[in-house]
């Protein structure tokens, strides 16, 4: 395989092709197959792409626009997502029975190297501030992926907020009741089957200095990204709890050139988390709360 990556030309399939499309390491684009970007993790080699039957091309030449995820935020206290030591993790919450927003990212993500969180602050959340109202409370680039028994194990990440609230024995997450906010609860089971940890070196967060307007004024980009009209209604009731859009600006470009956004490598923490724990960590009851 890695010699068919070094090729320049590729001059016959192999019988990997089938193999590597149901492992998720190959899919299909115009004109053949490209190899996704977990071969190129797993391997170790140049972020360079198999088209077959043709020269190898760069992945963003075939998939050069953005892949956004939008939810609405009932609660920022610094544990979903977490921002410790300038590293994102969004661990618990968007999970769910089928895996939810952070299985939806991580299908996404192995396939293209620009996929976007973004959380938008919710009516309940901004019951202090209706400025703050469906405003950004944070945007960011998705980096990597662990699975989440991969990242509760890993010794390196124990001093973060949403690292203690759970544990791996025998290769099962188990939950800390004194630290998890979702003991026992709903939310909990809903973490676990979201599988995966989303991390992020590159993101933007702007907690209480959100507000709606100022960000339309001063970056006229967001008026693409903000959710208006009907869509506000999409995000909250959503059965899903996201939404998604696709085909969307390549925000690694817009990055470059307005500063709202975060450059490649680039942290902005700009201010502290809006939500506080008085209606535990999603900030509504928790035996009714979608989180």
């Amino acid at each position: 395989m890695k010699e068919n990556i070094g090729d320049e030309i590729v001059t016959e399939d192999g019988e990997y092709i089938d193999d590597f499309r149901g492992l998720g390491l190959m899919y299909e684009v115009d004109g053949g197959f490209a190899y996704s970007q977990r071969v190129f993790r797993l391997l170790g080699c140049d972020r360079r792409s198999l088209i077959y039957q043709t020269s190898v091309k760069r992945r963003w030449e075939v998939m050069s626009r953005s892949i956004l995820y939008v939810y609405v935020m009932n609660a920022d206290t610094g544990f979903a997502p977490c921002y410790d030591e300038n590293l994102f993790t969004l661990a618990c919450c968007k999970g769910g029975k089928r895996g939810g927003m952070r299985t939806a990212v991580y299908k996404d993500w192995i396939k293209n190297d620009s996929v976007w969180v973004m959380g938008v602050c919710g009516k309940k959340l901004a019951e202090k501030n209706s400025k703050m109202a469906y405003a950004p409370i944070y945007i960011a680039k998705i980096t990597d992926v662990k699975e989440m028994t991969d990242y509760y194990k890993d010794n390196r990440y124990n001093n973060r907020k949403d690292h203690k609230a759970y544990y791996v024995a025998n290769g099962i997450l188990k939950s800390k009741e004194n630290y998890n906010p979702h003991y026992d609860k709903p939310e909990e089971k809903r973490d676990i089957g979201g599988r995966y940890v989303l991390f992020s070196r590159q993101f933007t967060y702007w907690g209480k200095i959100c507000e709606k307007e100022r960000f339309l004024k001063e970056s006229p980009v967001f008026r693409e990204i903000i959710p208006a009209g009907d869509e506000k209604e999409g995000i909250a009731r959503h059965f899903r709890g996201y939404m998604v859009k696709r085909d969307f600006y390549n925000i690694d470009e817009i990055c470059k050139k307005d500063s709202w956004f975060p450059k490649e490598g680039e942290v902005k923490i700009l201010f502290d988390e809006i939500g506080d724990q008085e209606q535990g960590c999603c900030g509504e009851d928790r035996d009714i709360c979608m989180c």
